[in-house]
């Protein structure tokens, strides 16, 4: 499996109970269930350190699902839904492109141009010469290495510079590892506390941390480049996250953060933002959501698959209304839903050897 147009993990927490990303798991369970031909649906549990994926795939019609551990042709990243037909009929089981996608792909030959439209098909992004030409020149200034595409496609996502510079940041933020992010946000909070204390104001502190060389610097920078909006029509579940603590402790819950705005509006016609998120905890498990404002009031959705922790989040749903109360912006409605994570999606489908 090619790494070059590879997308980035960020680092979710295995729950207990759940297959091994070492390849314990074998795939003769799951062939004999699935039909040759049957669509399949699916979304990328998990990463391992050997390139393989943790998946959970499912029947489109049966509705029969099953964890296990994957390689693709195509790269993944952890939370991204895919789409495919289930092939069987060879030694190693298969999922399938679409032949409108293997079409596409065919078009361009082995080299640079193949790896790019690889990148923006399993990111959902336009597939156009314009843009292969785009990343290409910004690839070439970055150095030409091969984690660089997926940092350019986060900068173009997000309209912002393709320079060496960001790529640098970009690869290096999302690289980190869960205990080095939380390392970071202490030297963060650390460094701003002790200017403000020594007379700065909050705007002055963290100015200055920005303006420094150290990796207090890079983290800010890479994480307000991750902050900024996707553009409109872009698949959240597809690109990298800004990375938020969640606590005070030494060890603190951590949630992925997506910003999103819709900047298609017509004149004079209300444009909305939204903010998606998601963050797993020992007890809650997972907890997605999101909040999503036109600029004179928001909404908060908030969604899990755990029963126990849809009838929590239902009990307390009157307290955090009230604990949003002092936002001076009215709030609408505060929604809870049992059920999987939705993103915009633009329902691209992938390419997986299992």
């Amino acid at each position: 499996m090619s790494d070059i147009a590879g997308i980035p993990s960020q680092n979710v927490r295995q729950q207990p109970g759940q297959p091994r990303l070492d390849g314990a798991q074998t795939t003769r369970a799951l062939g004999a269930e699935f039909r040759n031909g049957t669509l399949v649906t699916g979304v990328v549990l998990g990463m391992s350190k050997n390139g393989g994926y943790l998946v959970q795939v499912q029947d489109a019609l049966s509705g029969y699902s099953q964890k296990l551990t994957a390689r693709a042709t195509l790269p993944l990243i952890i939370g991204q839904n895919f789409r495919a037909i289930w092939d069987n009929s060879g030694e190693i089981p298969i999922l399938r492109l679409s032949e409108d996608d293997f079409a596409l792909l065919s078009k361009f030959g082995e080299g640079m141009e193949r790896e790019v439209a690889t990148a923006l098909l399993a990111r959902g992004m336009p597939v156009t010469s314009e843009l292969i030409n785009l990343v290409r020149i910004a690839w070439r200034l970055s150095g030409e290495k091969a984690e660089a595409i997926s940092s350019i496609l986060e900068l173009w996502a997000r309209d912002l510079p393709m320079t060496a510079a960001n790529v640098q940041i970009i690869s290096w933020y999302l690289a980190l590892e869960r205990k080095n992010i939380s390392r970071m946000w202490r030297e963060v909070q650390l460094s701003f506390k002790e200017r403000v204390n020594k007379g700065a104001s909050p705007i002055d502190a963290l100015k200055s941390l920005l303006e420094g060389e150290d990796d207090v610097a890079m983290f800010l920078k890479g994480h307000s480049m991750l902050s900024k909006p996707l553009k409109y029509g872009t698949d959240a579940s597809s690109m990298g996250a800004s990375v938020w603590p969640v606590g005070d402790n030494e060890n603190p819950l951590f949630a992925r953060i997506w910003v999103s705005s819709d900047h298609s509006a017509n004149e004079g016609a209300r444009s909305w933002q939204q903010v998606s998120f998601e963050m797993e905890g020992n007890v809650i498990d997972v907890v997605s959501g999101e909040v999503e404002s036109d600029s004179v009031s928001y909404v908060v959705g908030l969604r899990t698959e755990n029963e126990s922790t849809f009838q929590l989040l239902r009990f307390i749903r009157g307290t955090l209304r009230r604990e949003l109360d002092d936002i001076p912006m009215p709030l609408q409605y505060i929604g809870v839903n049992l059920g999987k994570r939705t993103f915009r999606t633009a329902n691209r489908s992938l390419d997986i050897k299992v």
